[in-house]
C-alpha cells in the first residue's frame, strides 16, 4: 500500500514544487515582448508582441534602447544571446523625436497576463489535481489509472510551466519542451492501456517505447540551444512539429481503431475519447502549432488556445463521478445535432459582427468570437432540452419520448445507492412512459412445502387483484417474461430459489 502511495504521492509533490517555482519566476515581471536589432551599434525595437506588455505602452519600433535594468543593453543576455526582450524591471528607450522615456515593468496596468500565466494555471493544477486524486481512490489497483494520472500532471505542468518558460527561464524552458511532447506520449500509452481491457489493439508496445524517446530528444534540443542561442527558433519548430504530428498520429490511430472496432466492445470508449481529444486538444493544434509551424502566424494566441485544456479535467471529473458510459451515444448524437444547427448561424452572426460592429478586426478576433458563439449555441441547445424536459407535460406527449425518458432516468438514479429509491424511479417512469394507473413492484415467495406461490411484499398499494397473481406457477417463469391479466400485466424482473421478483403494471389510463 506504501509503494502504491509513493505513485500518487510524488509525483503530485513534484508538481507542487515544479508549480510554486514557476508562479515565483512569473509574478516577478510580466511578459515584457518586444524584439531588437543592432544598427550602427544602436539596438533599435524591431517588432513588438501582441502579448506582451510592451505591446500596450507608448513604445514603436525603431526607437532606442538605452539601457535595461540600470546597464547598457551590450551586458545584458536576452538582448545579446537572443535579441528578445522577455523580463526587465526597468529599461530606458529614446524614441523618434529623441526624448528620453523610462519604463517600469508591472502587473498594475497588465492583469490580462497575470490571470492567463499565473491564476488560470493554478486553477487548472488545483483541479487536476482533485481528478487525480479521485481516480487515484477509486481505482489505483489499475495501472491504467496511473498512467492516466501522469497523463494528467503532465499537461497541468506543460502549462503552469509556459510563464516562467515565455520569460527565459531556463528549467521552465526544459519542463515546458518535454511536458508537451511527453503528455502526448501519456495520452498514447493510457489509450493503450485502457482499451486492452476490451481485446482493442491501439498501439505496439515496441512502437510506445519509440515515442518516448521523443521528450529525451526535446530535452537534448533544449540543452543545445542553451549553448547555442540562433537555434532558438529551430527548436520551437521542432517543439511544435512533433507536437503536431503526434495530434495526428493520435487521430490516425483512434480512425483506424474506431473502424475496426465500431461493432465491438468497447466502441463507446473509443467515441467517448475522440470526444474529449477533439474538445481538448485541435484548437491548440489547428489554430495555434500548425498554423506557426507552417507560415509563422498562429491564428489563435496561445495563452487561449490552451484554455480548451480545461475539457480534460472537467469531463474526467464528470465521467468519473457517474462511473458509467451509458449515456454516451446519446450525448455524441445530440453534440453532432446541435454542431449542425449552431454552425451556420454562428458562422452568419459572426460574419455580421466583423463586417458592421468590429472595426478591421483581426483573424485571431474573428476565430474567438465565432468559437464564442459556437460554444454559447450549443450550450444554450443542451439547455433548452433540459427546459424543454421540465416543461413536457405542457408541452409535449410523452409518447415517442422513450430514448429521452431513458436517458433521463439513468441522470436521476446514477448517484443512488439505495435499491428502494433506484425501484421507486423506475416504478414512476414506467407509470409515465407506458401511461399506465400505476406501476407496483411485488415480490413473490414460494411455500416450499406446499409448493404454492403468496405474495411476500409489494412496494406500494395496487388496485388490481393479487389473488391472481397467486394463482400462477412462477416456478417456470423466467426474467424477462410478460403475463397478461384481465386488466394490466406483470414482468418478471428478477428470479432466485423460492422466489420471484414482478413489476406489476395496472391498465392504461383514459386518453
Amino acid at each position: 500500500m506504501r509503494h502504491l502511495d509513493k505513485k500518487i504521492l510524488i509525483p503530485i509533490v513534484t508538481v507542487l514544487i515544479f508549480m510554486f517555482y514557476a508562479s515565483y519566476i512569473t509574478i516577478q515581471s510580466p511578459l515584457v515582448g518586444f524584439s531588437v536589432k543592432n544598427e550602427n551599434s544602436n539596438w533599435i525595437v524591431d517588432e513588438l508582441h501582441e502579448d506582451g506588455w510592451a505591446y500596450n505602452q507608448d513604445i514603436e519600433t525603431g526607437d532606442i534602447l538605452l539601457n535595461i535594468d540600470g546597464d547598457c543593453p551590450e551586458h545584458n543576455d536576452q538582448v545579446i544571446k537572443e535579441k528578445l526582450i522577455r523580463a526587465a524591471e526597468n529599461f530606458t528607450l529614446i524614441d523618434k523625436n529623441g526624448e528620453e522615456k523610462t519604463f517600469t515593468v508591472s502587473y498594475v496596468s497588465e492583469t490580462k497576463q497575470l490571470f492567463s500565466h499565473l491564476f488560470f494555471p493554478l486553477v487548472y493544477l488545483l483541479l487536476t489535481i482533485y481528478v487525480a486524486l479521485y481516480i487515484y481512490r477509486k481505482q489505483k489497483k489499475e495501472l491504467s489509472a496511473l498512467v492516466l494520472i501522469q497523463f494528467l500532471l503532465c499537461i497541468a505542468l506543460a502549462y503552469g510551466s509556459a510563464g516562467a518558460s515565455s520569460r527565459g527561464d531556463i528549467v521552465g524552458r526544459l519542463v515546458n519542451g518535454v511536458t508537451l511532447v511527453g503528455c502526448l506520449v501519456f495520452y498514447i500509452q493510457f489509450l493503450k492501456i485502457f482499451l486492452e481491457r476490451f481485446q482493442i489493439t491501439f498501439i505496439s508496445q515496441s512502437s510506445l517505447r519509440k515515442l518516448f524517446s521523443l521528450p529525451l530528444f526535446i530535452f537534448v534540443a533544449n540543452l543545445v540551444t542553451l549553448f547555442v542561442p540562433s537555434w532558438k527558433d529551430t527548436r520551437t519548430m521542432l517543439e511544435l512539429g512533433i507536437f503536431s504530428l503526434l495530434l495526428i498520429l493520435i487521430i490516425a490511430l483512434f480512425i483506424k481503431t474506431y473502424s475496426q472496432y465500431k461493432d465491438k466492445p468497447g466502441s463507446q470508449a473509443v467515441s467517448l475519447l475522440v470526444f474529449l481529444f477533439v474538445l481538448a486538444f485541435i484548437p491548440f493544434t489547428f489554430l495555434y502549432a500548425i498554423p506557426a509551424v507552417l507560415i509563422s502566424e498562429p491564428i489563435m494566441n496561445a495563452e487561449i488556445a490552451v484554455t480548451f485544456l480545461l475539457f480534460i479535467p472537467f469531463s474526467f471529473i464528470y465521467f468519473q463521478l457517474t462511473e458509467r458510459l451509458f449515456d454516451i451515444d446519446y450525448i455524441l448524437s445530440r453534440f453532432k445535432y446541435y454542431t449542425v444547427l449552431a454552425f451556420p448561424f454562428s458562422a452568419l452572426i459572426c460574419g455580421i459582427i466583423s463586417m458592421f460592429l468590429v472595426e478591421n478586426p483581426s483573424l485571431e478576433e474573428v476565430s474567438l468570437i465565432f468559437i464564442m458563439l459556437f460554444v454559447g449555441n450549443i450550450l444554450f441547445l443542451y439547455i433548452k432540452e433540459r427546459m424543454d424536459y421540465r416543461n413536457r407535460k405542457y408541452m409535449f406527449s410523452v409518447r415517442g419520448n422513450l430514448q429521452t425518458n431513458m436517458y433521463t432516468f439513468f441522470q436521476k438514479t446514477k448517484d443512488e445507492n439505495k435499491v428502494q429509491i433506484v425501484i421507486d424511479r423506475i416504478l414512476k417512469e414506467m407509470e409515465n412512459t407506458l401511461n399506465v394507473k400505476s406501476a407496483t413492484f411485488i415480490e413473490m415467495q414460494q411455500d416450499e412445502s406446499l409448493k404454492t406461490w403468496k405474495v411476500h411484499s409489494k412496494s406500494s398499494e395496487t388496485i388490481m387483484n393479487l389473488l391472481k397473481l397467486e394463482t400462477v406457477d412462477w416456478e417456470y417463469e423466467s426474467i424477462g417474461n410478460i403475463l397478461t391479466f384481465s386488466r394490466g400485466f406483470a414482468v418478471v424482473v428478477g428470479s432466485d430459489i423460492h422466489v420471484k421478483k414482478l413489476i406489476l403494471c395496472d391498465e392504461k389510463k383514459q386518453a
